[in-house]
């Protein structure tokens, strides 16, 4: 004869299985065949007369048969593990984990490497992995599927287009095979673009020699444009006009 086991829903078998579930030891796990949410014994010969009882190392805590001990066999057993379905999402910004720093230092145009390694850390497989950016959007990874313990790397890449902090967040979710539990997990990285400023002050130079000189007043109404190398006006930084200090400043200017 053989036993069927079924309806055990979160678990799966357990590593180590005895097929042979005739040898009467008590304390394995005969399962020997396994047929989607159905778990079969390995095959057991009854005999009358003949069957273990609870001495001699078969320390069983089945007591049915003790009224008739050694025609009843109490040591087919099922043993099961309950897997946790874990996942852990790394998140770095060209090569430097930057979770609570202001991350590398950019510039306007720069190129931008973000680097996600997905690792499932839990005991159960998973499926229906996905990965998305708060900022950047759903991320396309490799597999959708990992093994216990399995990791995947995931790229996105960009261009740097604003002054200041960039932060931006990656969100990587699965669920369990076995479990059936959706799990997730977050990590943020960052880089940063410094700002500088340029600025001074426009005068009537009254002697004439070059340097602004104690009383020498500024000039009112000059425009000062602020242009780039080629000698063009500066996108998105608008001319100035003096007031009567003379004085001009422009700010939150990109490098170079």
């Amino acid at each position: 004869v053989q036993v069927d086991m079924s309806n055990v829903s979160g678990y799966t078998p357990a590593a180590n299985q005895n097929a042979n579930a005739n040898d009467d030891t008590d304390n394995d796990s005969n399962i020997a065949a396994t047929n989607g949410a159905v778990y079969t014994s390995g095959t057991v010969t009854l005999s009358a007369g003949t069957e273990p009882t609870e001495t001699g190392g078969l320390a069983g805590t089945d007591d049915d048969d003790n009224a008739n001990e050694t025609n009843g066999n109490m040591t087919v057993d099922f043993g099961f593990f309950r897997p946790t379905p874990a996942i852990d999402v790394e998140k770095s910004t060209n090569g430097e984990d930057a979770d609570n720093t202001n991350g590398p230092k950019l510039n306007i145009g720069d190129t931008v490497t973000w680097t996600y390694v997905v690792t499932n850390t839990g005991t159960d497989a998973l499926s229906n992995i996905t990965l998305n950016d708060d900022k950047e959007g759903a991320i396309s990874c490799p597999n959708t599927t990992l093994a216990a313990g399995a990791s995947m790397t995931c790229t996105k890449t960009g261009t740097v287009t604003s002054l200041g902090i960039y932060e931006n967040n990656a969100t990587a979710s699965g669920t369990g095979d076995v479990s059936g539990t959706t799990v997730t997990d977050s990590d943020p990285s960052h880089y940063h673009v410094e700002a500088v400023s340029l600025g001074s002050v426009v005068w009537e130079d009254s002697n004439n020699n070059g340097t602004q000189d104690a009383g020498e007043s500024g000039i009112s109404g000059a425009v000062v444009t602020l242009l780039d190398a080629n000698g063009n006006p500066v996108a998105g930084v608008q001319p100035q006009t003096t007031g009567a200090d003379g004085k001009y400043f422009f700010d939150n200017l990109p490098e170079g």
